[in-house]
């Protein structure tokens, strides 16, 4: 607690007054009010807030399918034999505590949360070990299958390196078979625009230009080019102009880059097909993880 407030200098007027503010802070967030796709539908805090399962079912489908059931067993496990019997039943609970009531909280309350459950990644110790409760339960009833167990087990673990080897950089857009067929026009992917400086990578080392005009159209996704152009090396900076949307620089880019996911929801919004459709640049390449489109990056057509 010492070294948190040594760290940290708004509490050093006054801890409580700072705590209070946080906790009031979190569960009643209002200066974030956009739209938000969920489930192929559109909703947005102050007019339409999001169903009580969002944070569940972000859980759901976004976690291992291996570690997902093994969470759900756990708890149920946990719960039943907590209740049976005395042995470790504080820790047990304990457990489901950590787990349920800052869930329960948001389901009853109602909070402002969007982008996944980020929010809540404070819950995943808690989510880690009531699933080794479930581990450990299966292992004791199919005692004779513990081989199977742990090869099944296995299998998981390297089926989630192959998957975090597999998506560098871009691990975050992990959704798994629970989320469908179709989750680029039903969740929401990179909303906070992490895949930017990849794609400014990209751009560097496939185009050889001395100076490279980058900008986009679309608002958002040129805050993420702008954000992404402030952690390059110098010498990369020094490469690329950034043109503001909507300008004639813009339209002279020789780059325009789209967030796959804001230009879906706007186009949801505006009820239109072709929001940013502009028939001088051709689509170049894409930035692609676990077969998502994630970034969409246009190259002026100079013929």
């Amino acid at each position: 607690i010492l070294v948190f407030i040594a760290i940290t200098p708004a509490t050093w007027y006054s801890l409580t007054d700072y705590i209070g503010y946080t906790l009031s802070n979190a569960a009643g967030f209002s200066r974030w009010d956009n739209w938000i796709l969920y489930m192929g539908e559109l909703y947005k805090y102050s007019v339409h807030p999001l169903p009580w399962h969002y944070l569940l079912v972000f859980i759901g489908i976004t976690a291992p399918v291996g570690f997902v059931a093994a969470l759900v067993w756990g708890q149920v496990y946990g719960a039943v034999r907590g209740w049976k019997k005395k042995d470790n039943r504080k820790y047990i609970y304990l457990l489901l505590l950590l787990f349920w009531l800052p869930m329960l909280y948001y389901i009853v309350r109602g909070s402002n949360v969007y982008n996944g459950w980020r929010h809540f990644y404070f819950i995943y110790p808690a989510a880690a070990v009531l699933a080794g409760v479930g581990l450990n339960a299966l292992e004791e009833r199919w005692l004779k299958y513990r081989r199977w167990l742990w090869g099944i087990i296995g299998v998981q673990g390297l089926w989630c390196i192959y998957l975090l080897v597999s998506g560098h950089p871009l691990q975050y857009v992990y959704f798994n078979c629970l989320a469908g067929n179709d989750v680029e026009n039903t969740y929401e992917m990179d909303t906070g625009n992490v895949s930017f400086q990849y794609a400014l990578n990209q751009i560097l080392d496939r185009d050889d230009s001395e100076t490279i005009l980058i900008s986009s159209e679309n608002l958002s996704s040129y805050y993420g080019i702008k954000m992404a152009w402030e952690v390059l090396p110098k010498e990369e900076q020094a490469r690329i102009e950034i043109a503001e949307p909507e300008t004639e620089e813009c339209y002279d880019a020789d780059y325009l880059i789209y967030n796959c996911t804001t230009v879906n929801v706007e186009q949801k919004v505006e009820e239109t097909e072709f929001l940013y459709e502009n028939p001088d640049f051709i689509k170049e390449f894409s930035i692609d993880a676990y077969d998502l489109e994630v970034l969409d990056i246009y190259k002026r057509d100079r013929l």
